[in-house]
């Protein structure tokens, strides 16, 4: 996004952090928590993105896993007022998976009681929105303590990177890494001999006595390694808010552009059927949404105290919790479906900046990836679905019964389930996917939107549901009629639908009532005007233009 660079996201990062004050308390309530980072989603996508980073990731697990150490204090205050930026490094650029095994190594110092860190190669260079400049910034780094030569689990420690002008010593950081789709700066990090005080081991219970005995209540280094992660559980939980939330406005600012921008013959795009389908289908994707936030933030209100139990997976994520890393995939899958629908039917205006659409939709592929990979976390979904059992659901005659669509998504799951195989990793992921489609199925309220959400849903995987015999050939040939009936039901009722999903704020240009009068006024203090001269030239008069006065 233009004008998102680094320092301008820092500096209003660090002003809504001195607002909302004392980490624990927002972090203890997830329904604000998500409303936050929801609200800065819709407004400034880049925003949005450095708020978990600061808050969900890095202020985390200082708070869940630091303890009351007078060398810690300092730094989580900093965090907490707006006087530094945190982030957390988890991710190594040069292999995959490496969540699994950090080669980030902090080796205990029993002389000095502090921890070095070191990169072993550049394979193992950590990766994060880092530049020296900007306000000081500590990093959460995620790397393997080793104890007496013996490696003791993947813990976190914070750690210095920059004082604001410069690395920190021991820290050294790349040229800035620019990202078009993911606005803002972003740096590699290395280690050499970086020196972290005992006090910033965000050790989590564990401990080690002078004579370099290692205690870990936890247990097991698999068990360290699911505790560890376990900070994601508040990103799973406060990610599907704002994918809800960006869809929405996103879904109605097409909308309302279509509504009021006319062809040459006339009429509005939205007269177009195969227009209106697209836009009311991305609106019925973001209603689907709304359901999935609100079933997140319930998942994790009832969720279980302390660590999760163990599970053999692909990714250490679905092991500390399946369900909420499933609705994390699940919702930013369907919120990248939804604005790159309304991107398309906006043409030109749908790639503006200022429109924000393009915004919304690097934030969404970027968390398809971040915070689990979705399709590990689909791997993981079908693994553990693997010979499911339970009572075939009765579907109704009438598709557009609000209960068709979550029986249809059931009756599927569970056939793939009898079918799939552990060693087939295709079979694994429609599996997966297969879960994913009836846990969002079952959000789903006895609505219209609803309705039309499964119906496309249904017309898009017509291939699978036939091949398991859920469908038959004439469901198929049905449902398009079928969709197109209920789009034209919808039509009258579309300005109610507008006002029940959109959300609070300011709109861009592209949602105004007047779009090319709001594009014009959002740029009126930063035009380029010329003054105008004449030129006689023959018989006829020449306009030149001179571009050297901005006004201001």
């Amino acid at each position: 996004m233009a004008g998102d660079g680094n320092d301008d996201v820092a500096s209003d990062l660090l002003r809504l952090t001195a607002v909302l004050g004392d980490a624990g308390q927002l972090l203890g309530d997830i329904d604000r928590l998500a409303a936050v980072q929801a609200e800065a989603a819709v407004r400034r996508p880049a925003l949005y993105m450095a708020l978990v980073n600061h808050y969900v990731l890095c202020l985390n697990a200082v708070v869940s896993f630091g303890t009351d150490d007078s060398c810690l204090k300092p730094y989580r205050q900093a965090l907490e007022r707006g006087a530094a930026k945190g982030v957390f490094l988890v991710t190594e650029v040069g292999r995959a998976g490496s969540h699994l095994g950090a080669r980030t190594t902090a080796e205990f110092d029993f002389t000095t009681r502090e921890f070095v860190l070191d990169t072993p190669d550049t394979d193992a260079l950590k990766f994060s929105s880092v530049t020296p400049g900007g306000p000081p910034t500590f990093g959460a780094v995620v790397a393997r303590a080793v104890v007496e030569g013996v490696d003791r689990g993947t813990f976190t420690f914070l750690v210095d990177l920059t004082d604001g002008e410069r690395a920190a010593p021991g820290v050294e950081l790349s040229g800035p890494l620019a990202a078009s789709a993911l606005p803002l700066e972003y740096g590699l990090i290395r280690f050499r001999n970086c020196r972290v005080p005992y006090g910033r081991w965000l050790s989590d219970g564990a401990w080690i006595e002078p004579d370099g005995r290692f205690t870990d209540p936890v247990g097991s280094p698999g068990a360290r390694l699911r505790r560890t992660m376990s900070v994601g559980q508040a990103l799973w939980a406060t990610v599907p808010s704002a994918m809800a939330a960006m869809s929405r406005r996103a879904a109605v600012s097409a909308l309302r552009f279509a509504e009021r921008r006319t062809t040459p013959s006339g009429e509005p795009l939205l007269a177009h059927l195969t227009h209106r389908r697209a836009l009311l289908g991305a609106l019925s994707g973001a209603y689907a949404l709304t359901g999935a936030a609100e079933a997140a933030l319930a998942a994790w209100r009832r969720r279980a105290s302390g660590s999760a139990a163990a599970q053999d997976a692909f990714s250490p994520w679905v092991a500390v919790d399946a369900s909420l890393a499933l609705l994390k995939a699940a919702s930013t899958e369907e919120a990248v479906r939804v604005v790159e629908v309304c991107r398309r039917h906006c043409g030109l205006a749908g790639f503006l900046d200022v429109n924000l659409v393009e915004g919304y939709l690097g934030a969404a592929q970027a968390f398809t990836v971040a915070g689990g990979d979705n399709a590990l976390i689909l791997l993981d979904t079908g693994r553990a679905a693997l010979g499911a059992v339970g009572e075939q659901p009765v579907i109704p005659g009438d598709l557009t019964d609000p209960g068709w669509w979550p029986g249809v998504a059931r009756a599927h799951e569970l056939r793939l389930a009898a079918d799939a195989v552990p060693g087939n990793l295709r079979r694994l992921k429609e599996l997966g996917e297969a879960r994913a489609a009836t846990l969002l199925a079952g959000v789903l309220a006895d609505h219209p939107l609803g309705v039309l959400f499964g119906l496309l849903q249904a017309d898009r995987a017509a291939g699978c549901l036939v091949a398991t015999g859920v469908l038959g050939p004439d469901d198929v040939r049905a449902l398009p009629e079928a969709i197109d009936r209920l789009c034209e039901e919808l039509t009258p009722q579309l300005d109610d639908l507008i006002t029940e999903l959109d959300v609070p704020g300011a709109a861009p240009p592209l949602g105004a009532q007047d779009y090319a009068t709001s594009l014009w006024d959002h740029f009126a203090n930063s035009f380029a005007r010329g003054s105008r001269t004449t030129t006689s030239h023959g018989n006829s008069t020449l306009s030149s233009t001179s571009l050297s006065r901005r006004v201001t």
